[in-house]
């Protein structure tokens, strides 16, 4: 019988670069599925796994979103607070993310002084040319004085008011619309504030980032 002779198939042989190209080409494949399944994992990972909240400066922050609409707050819990020896504990609530307002990097050129002590009362003004938008910031600066039962009130438009009428019992909160954002005290009345922005929205940012600075100079 004739021997069935194996016909010997002989495999080209790779070069050095087609093989480190095929191993970067492996390399990438694997990093872009690791990529996907992390995004899905995270995507449809259940609620009651996914922490509800973000951390900053050792506070814990929940994103609560209003209901009725798409407007998200930004809520710290059980802060406690000291001022002048006495305690306080309450929410905090900005409107702004203070991650990304600490990303800013906001001037705030304001003593210890107006934050570490007690005044008898907080008087927000602002220009009668402002428009009501102007109110959403004052609100931000309201929301935590009132966490130190701190009375806030607003100046009447009829009423003349300069730096010169405030005191360590009487302080004052300037809120202004300019070309620049910052906040600075008076350098002859430090009990006098202004916080000013190039926006009505970078204003209410500007405010947050003044209760921020004043949260983080009086909490534990």
């Amino acid at each position: 019988m004739a021997k069935t002779v194996k016909k010997q198939v002989i495999k080209p042989v790779k070069t050095k670069k087609e093989q480190r190209i095929e191993r970067q080409a492996l390399i990438l494949i694997f990093v872009f599925i690791a990529i996907i399944a992390a995004f899905l994992t995270a995507y449809y990972l259940p609620k009651s796994l996914k922490k509800p909240y973000f951390e900053f400066h050792g506070f814990k922050v929940y994103a609560v979103q209003l209901a009725g609409s798409n407007m998200i707050f930004y809520n710290i819990p059980d802060v406690i607070f000291t001022v002048q020896g006495l305690e306080y504990k309450n929410n905090v609530v900005i409107r702004n993310d203070p991650r990304e307002i600490e990303k800013s990097n906001m001037s705030i050129n304001v003593n210890d002084i107006f934050f570490k002590t007690m005044p008898l009362q907080l008087w927000m003004s602002w220009n009668s040319e402002e428009m009501a938008k102007i109110y959403e910031a004052e609100i931000e600066i309201k929301k935590f004085a009132n966490n130190l039962n701190i009375p806030v009130g607003i100046i009447p438009l009829n009423l003349t008011w300069s730096c010169e009428n405030s005191s360590t019992e009487k302080r004052t909160i300037f809120l202004k619309t300019t070309n620049t954002t910052k906040i600075y005290e008076n350098e002859s009345y430090p009990y006098c504030i202004t916080i000013e922005a190039d926006s009505y929205d970078n204003l209410i940012k500007a405010c947050d980032s003044f209760v921020i600075e004043w949260l983080l100079r009086i909490s534990k």
